[in-house]
């Protein structure tokens, strides 16, 4: 005689219980990445850049892909907190998730202004126009200008140095306002 040892029907309860399960994991991570990023972007607005930052990388581990806003407002407030490399990083990887993203090409533009890197923000000023939207252009606009104006002062700047023998006094150099947003 045989013995019924559980068959398809056993199999299939297997499979819907771990389904299940797979399931309530995905939505407990999400729920746990959502409520990470809306407190990370309080505190982004309220100007708490370090809390921003942890509650943001902690967003961006819950999710399952990359999430190219989590990661937009991480490099942002890590820009903040004066990490440029770590937020040239991520704008690269939010560009590299949305090539389409104007914000994170204008604020990686001007890192790139910041680092006298103009070839590259060049190249990001190009990527911008062939966005084509309003906003697309309004941030191409002003890192053409922000080029002009870092030209400029580099230009005198290393004027001032070949003039100064002791470099450039103090009083000089913070006479030239920097071009920040």
């Amino acid at each position: 005689m045989r013995r019924n040892r559980g068959g398809i029907t056993t199999v299939l309860v297997i499979i819907i219980a771990v389904a299940m399960l797979a399931a309530t994991a995905w939505l407990v991570l999400e729920t746990l990445k959502k409520r990470s990023a809306e407190q990370g972007l309080a505190y982004l607005r309220s100007g708490d850049y370090t809390q921003a930052a942890l509650c943001l990388e902690r967003a961006a581990r819950y999710s399952l892909r990359p999430d190219a806003a989590v990661l937009f407002h991480l490099a942002e407030a890590r820009l903040k907190l004066g990490g440029l490399a770590e937020a040239k990083s991520g704008f690269e990887r939010v560009i590299s998730l949305e090539p389409q993203n104007a914000a994170a090409r204008y604020e990686l533009g001007k890192i790139y202004i910041g680092e006298k890197n103009f070839g590259a923000a060049r190249s990001e000023i190009t990527a911008l126009e062939e966005i084509g939207t309003e906003e697309a252009k309004e941030y191409a606009d002003e890192l053409k200008g922000a080029i002009q104006t870092g030209a400029v002062k580099g230009f005198f700047n290393e004027l001032l140095k070949k003039i100064l023998p002791g470099g450039i006094p103090d009083a000089l150099n913070n006479t030239v306002p920097e071009t920040e947003e």
